[in-house]
């Protein structure tokens, strides 16, 4: 992998074990806490956070097909610690397939229209990064409302 891309890779997965250890530290009961209905649970942020991740850096950049249906990961109820754990783990490995695959070429490529015009295979990478660390800390959001609702009981 290329160094900027492995640096880039080492500070996703950073992000992924931060939410591994929020994770841990709570009951399974809160995976599925809202803080009212109109809001997304843990489990249905660190699903989307996955799906997401998968979509931007394994298919825009790696051209692996994830048949993504955004809409799927709003839905799951009922996971566990591991089985997020593991849609954080699969999210990653796509991840690490598909920028081993970039050359220092396809850096230049423009292959992906943004809304401000095409952008390289940075921008979809930097969007995931940005992505995964505002859900990062969405959850750690979630985990300190959930703490603070149990010492006030």
């Amino acid at each position: 992998m290329l160094p900027a891309l492995r640096d880039l890779h080492a500070n996703l997965a950073w992000l992924h074990d931060q939410i591994k250890a929020v994770l841990g530290e709570l009951e399974p009961g809160h995976f599925d806490w809202k803080p009212d209905p109109a809001s997304n649970s843990i489990a249905q942020i660190v699903a989307h956070t996955a799906d997401s991740q998968c979509y931007w850096i394994g298919e825009v950049i790696g051209g692996e097909a994830t048949g993504r249906d955004r809409e799927h990961a709003f839905a799951v109820a009922g996971l566990d610690a591991a089985a997020l754990g593991a849609l954080l783990d699969d999210a990653l490995a796509r991840s690490e397939r598909a920028l081993e695959a970039v050359t220092p070429a396809d850096l230049d490529r423009r292959s992906f229209e943004g809304p401000a015009g095409p952008v390289t295979v940075m921008g979809p990478l930097a969007h995931a990064l940005e992505h995964t660390a505002i859900h990062a800390g969405h959850i750690e959001l979630m985990r300190d409302l959930l703490q603070r609702s149990a010492d006030r009981r």
